[in-house]
Formats: C-alpha cells, structure tokens, sequence
C-alpha cells in the first residue's frame, strides 16, 4: 500500500491515502507519531523506492512501509527522519536502529 508522508514538525503527521476508498470521500486515516516514538527508518534494500518506518506504540512497536515516486525521493524521507528524530534517541519509548 503506497503511503503519503508529509513530516511536519514534533508531532509529525502520516496520512493513508494511496489505494485508498477512503481518500475519495475524505475519510483518510492520520496517524499522529510523536519522534521521540521513532525506533528506526531506513530504506529498503531490495525496493530502493520504499521505506520502512518503526515506532514504539504503547507496549509494541509498529512497523509503517512508505512507498515513494523514486529511490532519491526515499532516502532524502528516510535522512530527514533519521535527522529530526536523533535528539531523541535513547530517550524512553525510543532509540535503537531500525528492525
């Protein structure tokens, strides 16, 4: 399922909206992911157009895979993930690498 990712600020903000029915009818999902939540994100070896992003959700983590337009386009989402989320490495309920 292709994911759009529009990273705004602390929160930032992740809208389902590729084959989705709900995106016609404006009932898309957001996801609020605070980036002290942030475990890990990195960009798939064997889709170089995707990514994978890894939060910690109440006891568990959550895996999100982003599909984008090129390989350049996901490894600049995945750099400025890293890039905001790195303050907050360590810190409880986040840290680590990406699984």
């Amino acid at each position: 399922m292709n994911r759009d990712l529009p990273l705004r600020a602390i929160p930032f903000i992740v809208t389902f909206i590729a084959n989705n029915p709900a995106v016609t009818t404006g009932k898309a999902s957001t996801t609020y992911i605070h980036l002290s939540s942030v475990i890990g994100c990195r960009v798939s070896r064997k889709h170089p157009s995707q990514f994978r992003l890894v939060v910690y959700k109440v006891r568990e983590s959550k895996r999100y895979d982003f599909q984008t337009q090129s390989p350049e386009a996901a490894a600049e989402i995945v750099r400025e993930i890293n890039k905001a989320a790195e303050p907050f490495q360590g810190l409880a309920g986040g840290g680590g690498g990406a699984s």
